[in-house]
């Protein structure tokens, strides 16, 4: 290999690691979500307008076969959880939001 040809190589071996060092950073620094301001509550979840919302703000959206259920604190919370894992006949996907009134 010739000398130009091994430095073009170490110049873009170079961009390149540091691209993927960037974006690993700039990933790994972002930290949690946060809400800076107050929610307002427009539907309940068992309306359809909660469904699409809800779709539509996070991801994957909501299909067929999704089940949304409000619940309070703990004691309402892990015997639902813990039942939806024992009744799962494929797979389940658990997403748990915790707000708190300010």
């Amino acid at each position: 290999m010739s000398r130009r040809l091994s430095l073009v190589f170490f110049a873009v071996t170079w961009i390149a690691l540091s691209i993927v060092a960037t974006l690993l950073i700039a990933n790994l620094s972002l930290g949690n979500k946060e809400i800076d301001r107050p929610l307002q509550t427009l539907y309940r979840v068992d309306s359809p307008q909660f469904r699409w919302v809800m779709g539509a703000a996070l991801t994957p959206p909501l299909v067929g076969g999704n089940h949304v259920q409000a619940l309070v604190n703990g004691t309402e919370i892990f015997p639902a959880m813990l039942a939806a894992i024992r009744s799962a006949q494929q797979s389940n996907r658990l997403e748990t939001y915790i707000y708190r009134s300010g």
